[in-house]
């Protein structure tokens, strides 16, 4: 026992003659980030970043991942614009913008959890240790890192700072992140970048030059540094050897190189022949050409790889709920379409299958993407959409970093058609079909606009189809978080209303042009919604208007978009209007509600969900809140 707590206090006496030596406990070991200098409150930086295989080999994908535009990292890095593929372990700046919030002084970054994924992982090895999972914690407070959802956006806060006013004074015009690497040494990261030893020391409080493999290092830099790649040991040079080592080490290498084609093809055969296996049990028994007998036209796999240039990246315009979309140019007929294709061996995709083809096929609304047919061949299983121009809603209310000059700001007019329109094909899923369709992801992404802006609603992975008197109940929240309704989060339940929360959400990210989760909306828990009924309490809703609109949009529009959008994400299912009160706003045939002058506490006890449902007989005739 004594022994044991001997060691104990040796141990802790180490780790703060570690942390001594690093810099304090504010600095680079917070494991919040970085605090704020007495310099600018924003700033554009850099960080150090190396391409990792086998996601991150290229502009695209890495830009993805920081949010920006594949154009502004080759400008970074000074490559030609048509840079594709990178080597692994290259160097990289990636620009980000530094913020300071509450203090400390970070690049939110938002980034989708993937299958497997945590919080440690993902900021280990996606980000590269430029941020920790403690900090991605404090950043994400509603979500539960043991029970992480596939397709949540999380916040992944980025470590920076900007200069201090003493070392602007010095000609000092960025302080880049840098994580330390095994080998480096104080002296190699500023002879790399550039950088005195002496700004390097006191940029992160250093009075040694000891330093720790993943720990974070501000590189404060007169100019934008130009890395130099370091030469891949396989290029490295090497002392010639004899003819008869040469013949060993050609022969030897000549047997390893078959060994390992030899497994490559077997696994990859076992590999693909396991995903057939799983599609055919998933599908066994199912004639899909009577489950699509609404659509007759079924595509040859050979036109649509030819199309899609056999599933090139290039092509590639974003992920569905079970697999990627391409864009297909179909050469015979002279048609551009959207393919989408089931993610290889996914069970759970294949579900996703079946309940988008058993819906959609049976639509047919001018606010609804089309779907023209589909494709089952070699064990892949493909439909086939209309081709959207203009692409999702949210590439145009939230731009990349980076491609606000690219990409103009949608104007108002666009912007509260598509609010309506949207309205209009709720409307039609909840209660002018058949059965009601309860979507279950609607979301400024599922929103896609044709070459006239127009709306439609697509992704119908999630959806489910009832009669007009049921809920759905379901053993988890199925959607995307900040758009779910509080009800789907608490039990698992859905219905049309939960439809309207997520509608009252997107309504607020058009007026806006934040999104759902704002990171800016600090006080409020990054919510929206809170951010906006806050507004509405103080009777200053306008203010919460797009400021890239510079004002151009019509008052009363955009009044009454965003008490739409407030009264659709009411806490309380029961006190939601129904999509039929919502158009009946927008047309300005009826007063807008009164709501409470704060947001209201949820309730989760449903009422019975009729298509009869009308106007509540008396409406408050003002806009504010009572």
């Amino acid at each position: 026992m004594f022994q044991a707590f001997c060691k104990l206090v040796f141990l802790s006496f180490l780790l703060l003659c570690i942390a001594a030596k690093i810099k304090g406990q504010d600095e680079t070991s917070n494991i919040t980030g970085y605090s704020c200098s007495d310099g600018p409150t924003s700033c554009d930086t850099y960080v150090f970043y190396k391409a990792q295989a086998p996601n991150y080999l290229n502009l695209r994908t890495i830009g993805d991942l920081f949010l920006v535009t594949p154009s502004s990292i080759a400008t970074a890095n000074d490559f030609p614009d048509d840079t594709s593929s990178l080597a692994e372990g290259q160097s990289l700046l990636i620009p980000i913008a530094c913020t300071c919030m509450r203090n400390y002084s970070q690049a939110n970054i938002t980034f989708v959890i993937p299958p497997g994924g945590t919080f440690w992982k993902i900021s280990t090895e996606n980000f590269e240790h430029l941020t920790t999972y403690q900090a991605v914690e404090i950043a994400n407070p509603t979500l539960v890192p043991e029970n992480l959802t596939i397709g949540t956006p999380g916040i992944f806060p980025i470590r920076c700072q900007c200069p201090s006013r003493a070392q602007i004074s010095e000609g000092i015009k960025m302080q880049i992140t840098y994580v330390v690497q095994e080998a480096d040494t104080l002296e190699s990261i500023s002879e790399k970048f550039d950088a005195t030893l002496e700004d390097l020391k006191s940029a992160n409080g250093m009075s040694s030059n000891s330093i720790f493999p993943n720990i974070t290092l501000l590189i404060p830099v007169f100019e934008k540094p130009t890395l130099v790649q370091s030469q891949s040991p396989a290029l490295s040079p090497s002392p010639s050897p004899s003819s008869s080592t040469k013949l060993f080490v050609g022969v030897g290498s000549g047997i390893v190189a078959c060994i390992a084609g030899a497994l490559w093809i077997y696994f990859y055969i076992f590999r693909r022949k396991r995903a057939a296996s799983i599609a055919g049990q998933m599908l066994e028994g199912m004639d899909l050409e009577k489950l699509l007998h609404h659509i007759p036209r079924r595509f040859k796999m050979d036109d649509l790889i030819v199309g899609t240039n056999n599933f090139s990246e290039t092509q590639k315009l974003g992920e569905g709920g079970f697999g990627g979309v391409y864009k297909c140019n179909l050469v015979q007929t002279n048609e551009i379409v959207a393919v989408k294709r089931i993610s290889e061996g996914s069970r759970q995709g294949i579900k996703e299958f079946i309940s988008e083809v058993s819906i959609v096929s049976r639509l047919r609304h001018r606010n609804l993407v089309q779907l023209l047919g589909w494709c089952q061949e070699r064990d892949q299983l493909l439909l086939v959409y209309e081709y959207m121009s203009n692409g999702s809603l949210d590439r145009h209310i939230f731009p990349k970093r980076g491609e606000e000059e690219e990409r103009q700001v949608l104007q108002w007019s666009f912007r509260y058609k598509i609010a309506s329109e949207i309205a209009i094909a709720l409307l039609y899923l909840h209660e002018e079909w058949d059965e009601c369709v309860v979507h279950r992801d609607i979301k400024s992404s599922n929103v896609l606009l044709d070459s006239n802006f127009s709306a439609k609603i697509g992704d119908f992975g999630l959806a489910r189809m009832v009669t007009h008197d049921r809920l759905i109940q379901t053993t988890r929240a199925a959607g995307t978080l900040g758009y779910l309704a509080p009800e789907c989060v608490a039990s698992g339940k859905t219905s049309p209303q939960s439809d309207v929360y997520s509608f009252g959400a997107v309504a607020l990210e058009i007026a806006s042009g934040k999104r759902v989760i704002d990171v800016s909306l600090v006080d409020f828990d990054m919510r929206l919604v809170a951010w906006a009924w806050d507004l509405y309490g103080r009777g200053r809703l306008l203010e919460g208007a797009d400021v890239r609109l510079n004002g151009e949009f019509k008052k009363e529009e955009m009044e009454r978009l965003m008490v739409v959008g407030l009264w659709c994400s009411h806490p309380d299912a029961a006190s939601r209007p129904k999509m039929k009160q919502v158009l009946k706003l927008l047309n300005f045939e009826v007063e807008a509600p009164g709501l409470p002058h704060a947001m209201p506490v949820p309730s989760y006890a449903y009422t019975t969900f009729t298509t009869k449902s009308s106007l509540p007989h008396s409406l408050p005739t003002t806009l504010s809140p009572r």
